[in-house]
């Protein structure tokens, strides 16, 4: 007969741990979206450029954090994102699942969090005089999930317009961001940019394909934020 003085102790499964984490990306905008093994073949084959997430120790844990820039031409590892060039990136693309955004307002130095219910990007490619540059329009629906600002009222529509500019400019600190360090330091459109392009403009993708990664980084992006308070978690006051 066999008697067991202590219970053996349960093991995370690698696998079962990293499925959890691919899970947890669907909450938040601070994670790049999952990739396939499928997709990165893809990517790898059409010698385009992009993102996946990063494992890193965390303790005596792992999580995922940021991300790791994978070049297109040469299908090698450049560097890493930090959490806010991602969510950077993911509000660019559109590609944000959720999550929240703080901000400190300006008139009470109290802070604002603002829930994100979508995220909606569009691209826009414009060609002139042989120039390429991007319009870039983007738009948010979410609610106010905590309301710190006891002297202002919630339902009052210059503070609704305040909060909303308060987090258009936090938001815009992600993107800059984002676009300053996959861009310009890292010269790689890991965005989908090139794709947009092709579609609209197919002559002149055929001249610029073959090193679309460095023209990029010389072309002009410019970014359309706009944020849209919808609900409130918390009532103003009455």
């Amino acid at each position: 007969m066999l008697y067991f003085l202590k219970q053996p102790e349960k093991e995370d499964i690698p696998s079962f741990k990293l499925l959890t984490m691919g899970e947890n990306v669907k909450r938040t905008s601070r994670i790049p979206p999952i990739m396939t093994l499928g997709g990165m073949s893809k990517k790898m084959a059409a010698k385009s450029s992009f993102i996946m997430q990063r494992i890193v120790p965390h303790k005596d844990d792992i999580i995922l954090a940021g991300a790791a820039i994978i070049k297109g031409k040469t299908n090698k590892m450049l560097g890493f994102l930090g959490k806010e060039e991602t969510e950077g990136l993911n509000w660019l693309s559109g590609k944000g699942k959720g999550g929240i955004v703080e901000a400190i307002d300006k008139e009470t130095k109290e802070m604002i969090i603002y829930e994100i219910k979508n995220i909606k990007s569009k691209m826009i490619p414009k060609v002139e005089n042989g120039e390429i540059s991007f319009d870039v329009k983007i738009e948010s629906e979410g609610k106010l999930s905590e309301d710190w600002l006891v002297t202002s009222d919630a339902f009052d529509e210059k503070f609704i317009k305040r909060a909303e500019k308060t987090i258009e400019d936090e938001v815009m600190i992600l993107v800059n961001k984002a676009i300053e360090k996959t861009q310009k330091e890292f010269k790689v459109d890991v965005s989908g940019f090139g794709k947009i392009l092709s579609i609209k403009y197919p002559k002149v993708w055929e001249e610029v394909k073959d090193n679309w990664d460095e023209t990029f980084s010389d072309v002009p992006i410019n970014v359309d934020l706009k944020i849209y308070i919808r609900t409130f978690g918390k009532k103003g006051k009455k």
